[in-house]
């Protein structure tokens, strides 16, 4: 996984019944948020950077 500079916000408009397939192909392509900011995350008291 490369470091970035800045943090992508991916925006997905898929039907609610593909919501496993989307997270699979973002799982995939390395798209899901590293340690570092899903640890600022959660002590902000969310789950999802979105």
């Amino acid at each position: 996984m490369t470091k970035r500079k800045f943090e992508l916000i991916t925006i997905i408009l898929n039907q609610l019944s593909q919501m496993g397939k989307a997270k699979a192909f973002w799982g995939k392509h390395l798209a899901g948020m590293n340690d570092k900011l899903r640890k600022s995350v959660e002590a902000e008291g969310r789950s999802t950077n979105n």
